[in-house]
């Protein structure tokens, strides 16, 4: 008793001096066994230590046990990382067939586009890990790209996720369009997909965050790219030839200079997209309060942004800007493209490269034009490239047409541009024609319906150094540029040319095909749709034969009336006018054909009833053969107008009249004569 009295009181005084409530139990139940004597001398001294050991403390795991939560910890591991790893490949199918389908399911176009950009601009977006077949590679504007396959403009407009989408595979990317102010665009909803196309129809109206937020996300990512220890250790090394303390000496001088970042980038031979064998293109637009004809908006953007740009594209196609496609005529555009060259050349030998030859870096300079103009437009666009001194084109942006392929119903009517595969004919209608006019003194980009490795080989063959996809992109998710990629490069291998070899090989418009989404699918509405269509046309006929019944009229089954043709030896100026009118009323014949029925004789028209009209004649030519003449009732009233002569007097004596029997409570509407 009295050891288990001290055993207790050693566990108060441990509480009390902080010890853990487990020591306090362990000195407790220790003393328990000597209080009771009879249960130790009942129960083996193992069976209390069992029992002493599950009441405090855990069974020690057994060898299998141990192994079974290592292989489990194994294959949690595992899974996970192949989990990670299945995500960040951009050619996983869980991005087309999952993701793409929710984001259409719950989200709409413009809504799915700018949370995909958010995410992209996490860096947690998946990646191209593959490699670029040389089969692909190529130059464009003297600049070596790894692959020929780029993003248009309209997607990232706010140059938020340059480096996502990079790091997709594509070989360039086309930011923007920017326009100089702030402008919140058009009304939404503003993005409409047309989804049995594959195509979207958008009237965004250049909504942009102007030059100053674009110009900063430009020079902070350039910055980031600098303040990098290895990319710091280039710059010293490229500036002075020697790495030795190259951080603090770079860094100063970055300090020192903060606006000729870009320059830096240049030195090291960086594009200024940053990465090698890739582009970064800025796409310049106006704002809707510029005037029509007024380049400044342009020339801004030349020289704010065109230090980060390895290439500029100016805009004049847009559908949703007012006035806008009125740039495309030869005269202005021509005065446009020339100010806006002598701009960037003025831009360019700002910032000279201090670690090249010569100390300037070319930025190349480009117009982007519609696909809905004629061929003599598109001659007009093309002199006026080249007559301008700009040094390359992109064709084309969106349309305004409809074309009679599309099988949507839904939005079909919106206003704004037509883009995806219904665009590709017109867009390589207008690449040819171009293509033959300048007769490949200029590079052009193609863009407008690239949805798979034969588009772009299209485009290739019909003179495209490049080409551009943007509303596929959209519906076939992040992996589409390895996917296009890889089909060209089996398209390339099975011809037995490169990328090059193929550009301006000729293509027959008559032999392209457009991507379809749904090849089951007959042209038309949709099978319900066509159905209901089909219904309605009955509903319709059955109404005009009913309608034609009640007036009279022959059915729609009988036959057309005849044709009366007079005879056109006789009278040719007759005969022209009553072949126009057959025309009109839908009685024309063929060519060559003889009409069913003739002039009638006069002796027919003798015999034939007289018709109203002749009956009305005859009465009044009687009338008027009557010496007695008819007779004629004249009611005279209060309102009849009075002479009064044309003197002064009879004009003064007229207004007192009209003012004596003027009643001013009425208006008088009509007066009898």
């Amino acid at each position: 008793m009295l050891g288990a009295a001290r055993l207790r009181g050693a566990a108060t005084q441990a509480v009390r001096a902080g010890a853990s409530t487990t020591t306090a139990r362990q000195i407790h139940f220790a003393a328990r066994p000597a209080c009771r004597p009879s249960l130790a001398g009942s129960r083996p001294s193992s069976a209390i230590a069992q029992a002493q050991r599950t009441l405090f403390t855990r069974t020690p795991p057994t060898p299998l046990a141990r192994t079974r939560q290592f292989a489990y910890l194994v294959l949690t591991l595992a899974g996970g990382a192949f989990a990670v790893a299945y995500y960040l490949d951009s050619r996983s199918g869980i991005h087309r067939w999952v993701a793409i389908p929710l984001l259409k399911a719950f989200t709409d176009p413009e809504t799915a586009q700018k949370l995909a950009i958010k995410l992209l601009e996490t860096g947690l977006a998946p990646k191209d890990f593959g490699v670029d077949d040389e089969i692909l590679q190529t130059e464009l504007f003297g600049k070596t790209i790894s692959n020929p396959i780029g993003l248009a403009a309209g997607f990232d407009k706010q140059a938020e996720a340059i480096d996502g989408l990079l790091d997709l595979g594509f070989g360039f990317i086309e930011i923007g369009s920017v326009t100089p102010e702030p402008q919140p665009g058009n009304p939404q909803p503003r993005y409409f997909r047309l989804t049995d196309d594959e195509a979207c129809i958008n009237r965004f109206g250049f909504n942009s965050e102007g030059h100053s937020v674009i110009l900063s996300r430009l020079r902070d990512r350039v910055r980031r790219w600098l303040l990098h220890s290895t990319n710091v250790a280039s710059l010293h090394q490229a500036l002075t030839g020697s790495p030795d303390g190259s951080s603090t000496a770079a860094q100063q001088l970055l300090a020192s200079h903060p606006k000729s970042n870009s320059a830096f980038v240049d030195a090291v031979g960086l594009p200024r997209s940053l990465q090698h064998g890739k582009l970064l293109a800025v796409n310049l637009g106006k704002n809707k309060t510029s005037k029509e004809e007024s380049v400044d908006d342009y020339v801004k953007g030349v020289e704010r942004l065109g230090p980060y740009a390895d290439m500029i594209v100016v805009n004049v196609s847009s559908p949703n800007t007012p006035g806008l496609r009125r740039l495309q005529r030869r005269g202005v555009l021509e005065d446009l493209l020339t100010q806006v060259v002598k701009a960037r050349d003025a831009m360019v030998s700002a910032h000279v490269n201090p670690a090249k030859e010569g100390g300037k870096v070319a930025v190349p300079l480009l117009v982007k034009i519609a696909p809905d103009l004629s061929t003599e437009e598109l001659h007009d666009v093309a002199d006026a490239a080249i007559n301008s001194g700009i040094d390359g084109l992109v064709i084309s942006n969106t349309t305004i047409s409809r074309p009679e392929s599309l099988r949507s119903s839904e939005h079909v009517r919106e206003t704004g541009g037509l883009s995806g595969p219904p665009v590709k004919p017109l867009a390589l209608k207008a690449l040819q024609t171009v293509h033959g006019r300048i007769q490949g003194k200029l590079p052009i980009i193609g863009c407008g319906g690239v949805t798979n490795g034969q588009d772009a080989l299209d485009y290739a063959k019909a003179g495209a150094s490049a080409v551009e996809l943007y509303t596929s992109f959209g519906y076939q998710g992040v992996g589409l540029p390895r996917k296009i990629k890889d089909e060209l490069t089996e398209l390339l291998k099975a011809e037995g040319k490169t990328w090059k070899q193929v550009v301006g090989t000729g293509v027959k418009l008559s032999e392209v095909t457009v991507a379809a989404p749904n090849d089951n699918v007959p042209m038309g509405l949709s099978p319900a749709r066509d159905e209901a269509f089909t219904k309605s046309v009955a509903s319709v006929k059955q109404e005009l034969a009913g309608l034609r019944q009640n007036l009279g009229l022959p059915s729609a089954s009988s036959p057309p009336p005849a044709v009366f043709v007079p005879d056109r030896e006789k009278d040719e100026a007759y005969y022209t006018l009553v072949e126009k009118a057959n025309a009109a009323l839908g009685l024309s014949f063929p060519a060559g054909q003889k009409p069913s029925a003739s002039a009638a004789s006069p002796e027919a028209l003798k015999d034939a009833p007289k018709t109203q009209g002749e009956q009305a004649a005859e009465r009044a030519a009687a009338v008027l053969k009557d010496p007695k003449g008819p007779e004629i009732k004249v009611q005279v009233t209060d309102k009849t107008k009075k002479v009064f002569g044309d003197s002064l007097r009879g004009r003064v004596a007229e207004a007192e009249d009209a003012a004596a029997n003027r009643d001013f409570g009425k208006v008088d509407k009509s007066r009898v004569v």
